[in-house]
C-alpha cells in the first residue's frame, strides 16, 4: 500500500480497499514501502480482516462508495473494479519488517527479515502474529 492509503485505512477514515482483482476473505497484514536513513524498508504497520468483495459494475456504483474508499477517479480504475470491505482493522505497533520480493505487486506472501531486531519485534507481538 501506498503511505497515504495505508494511514487512512489504519484511521478508521478508509474501510475498503478498490482492487483489479477478487480476494478471498481473511486476515491480512497491511504494509507499505518508507525510506528511512536513505534505505528503503518495507514494514508492516497493521492487519485487517477482509470480507466478501463486490465487483463495481458502474462509475455510479463507485462514486456512492467515494465516501468509504476515498479513491477519487473519472473512472473505474480496473476493467474489473472490485471493493474489499475491510474489518477488525489493528495497527501494529511497532512496525515489522518484512521481505518484499522482487516483482511482487500489490498483494504479496509475508515473509520476515531474519535478524535478532526482527525476531524481537515479532515476540513483542505475541499471538497478535499468530495466524496471520
Amino acid at each position: 500500500l501506498k503511505e497515504h492509503w495505508l494511514e487512512l485505512i489504519l484511521s478508521g477514515r478508509k474501510v475498503l480497499e478498490i482492487r483489479g482483482a477478487n480476494r478471498v476473505p481473511g486476515a491480512y497484514f497491511l504494509g507499505c514501502k518508507q525510506v528511512i536513513n536513505g534505505v528503503a524498508t518495507h514494514l508492516i504497520h497493521g492487519r485487517a480482516i477482509t470480507l466478501p468483495a463486490e465487483r463495481i459494475p458502474s462509475l455510479e456504483r463507485f462514486a456512492a462508495l467515494l465516501p468509504l474508499h476515498h479513491c477519487e477517479s473519472e473512472d473505474l480504475p480496473y476493467a474489473n473494479t472490485w471493493a474489499l470491505p475491510l474489518r477488525d482493522v489493528r495497527r501494529i505497533d511497532p512496525p515489522i519488517p518484512y521481505a518484499h520480493h522482487r516483482g511482487s505487486i500489490g498483494w504479496c506472501r509475508f515473509e520476515p527479515v531474519a535478524g535478532e531486531e526482527a525476531r524481537t519485534r515479532r515476540a513483542a507481538l505475541g499471538d497478535e502474529a499468530a495466524g496471520f
